[in-house]
């Protein structure tokens, strides 16, 4: 039995980051591996970006995901591709928005 909890708790669980902002990335990547969790980024840009998230949210089997609200541009105000995204995933697993942005309309 304790050989048994041992195992449990070395098992970090996997956060999926999706964020077009490679600095983001880093920073959140960081961030996660010092609370104690794997993070799996996603790559890419655009739908590239999208279509890679999606295939790690199944393979690496992600608790959960970190999704940056603006996954297109990150200056344009109307977009939302972020959310968008984050409902189309909450079959694999659940998203959680990110925003950097400091727009209190956001």
């Amino acid at each position: 039995m304790h050989q048994t909890f041992s195992i449990y708790r070395r098992i970090k669980p996997r956060i999926l980051l999706v964020d077009n902002d490679p600095e983001a990335r880093i920073s959140y990547q960081s961030l996660l591996q010092e609370w104690g969790y794997m993070p799996v980024l996603a790559m890419g840009i655009g739908s590239s970006l999208q279509d890679d998230a999606r295939k790690k949210a199944q393979e690496q089997r992600c608790c959960l995901a970190l999704i940056d609200l603006r996954l297109h541009d990150d200056e344009d105000q109307e977009d939302m591709s972020g959310a968008e995204f984050a409902e189309s995933m909450k079959r694999y697993l659940q998203p959680i928005i990110l925003t950097g942005t400091d727009d209190p309309n956001t």
